[in-house]
């Protein structure tokens, strides 16, 4: 599986020991490392196929200060898709009127009927891409049909995909933890459980409050000293610069 970190803040945070703490679990998620920032109207994608603890250019940007209120960092362990630069996260489309949606991903779909259209399109062949790809169409469906997608519309889009991702894994449940950004809305989904050794959602995103920037941080696995909770599972949660909002 792989491992997802994001943020949605009042103000910006300099997360470089965040990121150099998430990046050294490489050791295991080798398989390609993405970064991506957001300011106004910008959308600052960084990726590549290789580990992260042995990336060159990583080691460049993590050198220089990284504040942010939103941003996104992923380290890939593959299970569908090949090792290219096509296939790391995060994955990046806009819709029919200009909005960008980005996208994390964490874990694998089993029978994925509703996915399968958009293999074709798709510029690489993980699951997590089609996941995005089939957000977007329903969003550009919705705004086609109404000439809008406010916000309330398009968190309501993404709770029904995500929940219909979810049941559709036959005999099993799909494995779908995700963070999703829109240019305003932060979207967060926590919807796997995984039962071992006496042990319950070994898999699952975590949240903890920040204090010194107000808002909320994420990850798949707390990172450094301070109290980390769970977030609610199968249930989208939503943030506009650090502030939860209500479906």
């Amino acid at each position: 599986m792989c491992q997802l970190f994001g943020l949605s803040l009042q103000a910006p945070l300099e997360i470089n020991r965040l990121l150099a703490e998430f990046f050294s679990h490489s050791d295991v998620h080798q398989h390609g490392w993405g970064f991506a920032s957001f300011g106004e109207h910008i959308t600052l994608i960084e990726k590549e196929p290789h580990r992260a603890q042995t990336s060159v250019y990583l080691q460049q940007i993590l050198t220089r200060p990284l504040r942010a209120t939103t941003a996104f960092a992923h380290i890939r362990l593959a299970t569908v898709g090949t090792v290219t630069l096509e296939n790391c996260h995060p994955f990046s489309l806009p819709d029919a009127t200009g909005r960008r949606w980005t996208l994390i991903h964490n874990g694998t779909i089993r029978a994925d009927a509703l996915l399968q259209p958009y293999c074709d399109t798709q510029l690489g062949s993980t699951d997590s891409e089609r996941i995005l790809y089939a957000l977007v169409d329903r969003i550009n469906t919705r705004t086609a049909q109404t000439g809008e997608c406010n916000v309330s519309t398009r968190a309501h889009i993404a709770a029904d995909l995500f929940g219909e991702l979810q049941a559709a894994g036959g005999g099993f449940v799909n494995a779908l933890n995700l963070m999703v950004f829109d240019g305003d809305i932060l979207y967060v989904y926590s919807g796997e459980r995984f039962e071992e050794a006496g042990s319950a959602r070994l898999a699952a995103i975590w949240r903890r409050r920040s204090k010194s920037a107000g808002g909320w941080l994420f990850a798949t696995v707390p990172l450094g000293t301070e109290r980390w909770e769970l977030v609610p599972l199968n249930q989208l949660c939503i943030y506009r610069k650090g502030t939860e909002l209500s479906l």
